[in-house]
């Protein structure tokens, strides 16, 4: 999955949302199955989280929280990610990358 991808149907309308005390762009793409909506920092550009839906309701899907960077190849990948339910936040699980090799 990639925003930049010319199949990728991304939403040309920006939203703006608060995350974590920091304002967001928000960016929606509508994939055949789900809907994706992406958190930007506005100040920084760095994504923040990314949550998805699975129905056409958006009231089933689950949201990833981004924490801290790692550098790799030149590009800046989330060392660390947390995957929670929606509606209701139920902790599934972490992610952490350790090494790049």
């Amino acid at each position: 999955m990639k925003l930049m991808d010319d199949n990728t149907p991304l939403n040309m309308e920006v939203g703006e949302a608060i995350h974590e005390g920091q304002v967001c762009h928000v960016l929606r793409v509508n994939y055949q199955k789900d809907t994706w909506y992406f958190y930007i920092d506005k100040k920084t550009f760095q994504m923040r989280t990314y949550l998805f839906y699975q129905d056409a309701d958006e009231t089933k899907g689950e949201f990833i929280l981004l924490k801290e960077e790692f550098k790799v190849s030149g590009m800046n990948i989330p060392k660390e990610r947390s995957w929670y339910t929606l509606p209701d936040s139920t902790f599934l699980g972490t992610d952490v990358l350790i090494s790049s090799n």
